[in-house]
């Protein structure tokens, strides 16, 4: 009898007692075991979940701040105000933070009114009065304390509370320069509006309207009766005989009716007014009338009485000027309205600015910037390590305006005249980069589209010379209170080497930047540990690039 095994069903179907199932499960237990030892290695050089801290950045700003930054514009020239902060609500950032932004401008509009009403009083006072009449500051103390910190400083610092009349001169010459501008408007809207070959659909009818209607003021005792069309035609070919030749030409069409007449007679008379003001440029301050004021810019002369809160001032050649302090009082006056839990960073303009921040918060940066590059501004910047504070940019061409340098215009079209005669291909070009070179961009501007080369100034000015300040490209000061950042900035941007020592003795605790004209900085020792290099923001930005794309990849696997 032949023995035969019994096979079972188990084997039939694969199932039955395989030794290398076990071998899979020993291979599968090795790896996992090697996987989760790499996980828990990896996870300690890391210093925890490699996602934990993009997803917390993340919540943490989502919760923290409104969505998206809001803007707001301050005072009649529309200075944006950049506010990033927690979010109190709709009502808030719609009602609340805009009614206290127009009470802080209103404040400020009257400060402004009240020094200039104080400065007119005294300068009616004759010469021969030994001492001007002190006058009483006491209905506004921020003022009163304002000419306060600026005489405590004088003494070890550049500041100057008492150099108004010289700012003063150059105000007045960007007043200048400002209706220039205005005249210059009215003159291309007078134009397009006399000759018929400029089509009206390409015409802004509300500014020529707005241009028309804001005519010259003339002084009492000039008025003088209207003059004919024709008179004015003939003020105008003195002014431009071809343009006087189109007008008069474009003017010689049938007229329908009076009122179609009056409007062009009186677009004639402004044209030809606006142009007499544009051809003059007489907009400069009198150089030599504004360095005999210089001998009585002393602090001096200015006395403070703390417990009166009276001001008054000796001589009748030392004036003060606060208007360079407009928007660092418009953000000492905000602050105080606004609630002592709100946490925010405010950009005013790019040269002012103020935040309150929670202690943990990751810290914002101020950059250092360069008033001259066209790209690549940033020099550093300064961290906002302090929960609380202000900050301030004094930079060259604040403000500025440019005039038109007749020689070295000529010679630059000549030489464009020539280069484009030239077979050379680079001609052009090389002469741009010459006269570039001969008229550096810190004092001039050379303009290709026009072929102009015009003389650049600016502020701040240096009350010591009455000029632009050029000492430096920029400084960046941080303080608690907005106007002695400003008080300090203007000081250290004139100020020497050893005048930045003293500076340094009497404020230990200022944190400040300077840029020198040679792109080299200059870091003091109490702002090492706020300063940030590029090198190092470019690698802070690139860390923060990857951890963003990373928390987003975990989201994505999620």
């Amino acid at each position: 009898m032949v023995y035969k095994r019994r096979i079972r069903a188990t084997e039939l179907t694969g199932q039955g007692n395989d030794r290398m199932k076990w071998y899979y499960l020993v291979a599968l237990l090795v790896v996992g075991a090697l996987f989760v030892l790499f996980m828990e290695r990896w996870r300690r050089d890391t210093g925890g979940d490699r996602f934990q801290k993009a997803e917390e950045f993340s919540n943490y700003y989502r919760d923290f701040f409104i969505p998206y930054p809001k803007r707001y514009y301050i005072f009649k020239e529309k200075v944006p105000m950049i506010v990033r902060a927690r979010n109190l609500g709709a009502d808030f950032f719609d009602r609340d933070l805009p009614n206290y932004i127009a009470q802080s401008q209103n404040e400020v509009n009257e400060m402004l009114a009240f020094m200039d009403a104080v400065m007119k009083g005294w300068d009616k006072q004759t010469a021969a009065d030994e001492k001007r009449k002190s006058v009483s500051f006491a209905g506004d103390l921020v003022l009163f304390n304002l000419l306060k910190q600026g005489q405590s400083i004088a003494s070890s610092t550049q500041f100057n509370i008492a150099a108004g009349e010289i700012l003063s001169s150059w105000d007045r010459a960007f007043r200048h320069r400002d209706s220039w501008l205005l005249a210059q408007a009215r003159v291309s809207a007078a134009i397009a509006f006399l000759l018929p070959d400029v089509k009206p659909s390409t015409l802004d009818t509300k500014k020529i309207d707005r241009l028309f209607s804001e005519k010259p003021s003339k002084k009492k005792g000039q008025e003088e009766p209207p003059l004919s069309q024709e008179e004015l035609l003939k003020q105008l070919a003195l002014l431009d005989s071809a343009l006087a030749k189109r007008v008069s030409a474009a003017v010689q069409q049938d007229l329908k009716n009076d009122k179609e007449f009056q409007q062009r007679r009186s677009v004639i008379e402004l044209l030809v007014t606006s142009l007499t003001r544009v051809q003059r440029e007489d907009y400069l301050p009198n150089m030599a009338r504004l360095r005999r004021f210089i001998p009585y810019a002393k602090p001096q002369y200015i006395t403070l009485d703390d417990q009166e809160k009276s001001v008054q001032i000796a001589n009748d050649n030392t004036s003060i000027n606060i208007k360079h302090f407009k928007y660092a009082l418009f953000l000492q006056q905000l602050r105080k309205k606004l609630p002592q839990d709100f946490d925010y960073l405010m950009l005013l303009g790019d040269r002012h600015g103020m935040w309150h921040l929670p202690e943990k918060f990751i810290r914002w940066t101020i950059g250092v910037n360069d008033p001259f590059a066209l790209l690549d501004k940033q020099r550093g910047a300064l961290k906002l390590y302090m929960e609380e504070g202000a900050f301030s940019i004094v930079r060259r061409r604040e403000d500025y305006f440019a005039l038109t340098e007749k020689s070295a215009t000529a010679e630059f079209q000549q030489k464009i005249a020539i280069a484009k005669e030239s077979k050379e291909s680079n001609a052009v070009r090389n002469i741009i980069r010459e006269m570039r070179k001969k008229y550096p961009n810190t004092h001039y501007l050379v303009d290709m589209l026009n072929q102009e080369v015009r003389r650049v100034y600016s502020r701040p000015v240096d009350w010591r010379t009455g000029l632009e300040a050029e000492q430096y490209k920029s400084v960046v000061v941080i303080d608690n209170n907005p106007v002695l950042a400003r008080m300090y900035g203007l000081s250290l941007f004139l100020s020497n080497k050893s005048q930045i020592e003293q500076f340094e003795k009497a404020f230990p605790k200022s944190v400040f930047v300077m840029l020198n004209n040679d792109d080299t900085l200059y870091v003091p020792k109490v702002s090492t540990n706020y300063f940030v290099s590029n090198q190092h923001l470019a690698e802070q930005e690139a860390e923060r690039k990857k951890s963003a794309d990373a928390f987003k990849n975990s989201q994505k696997k999620r």
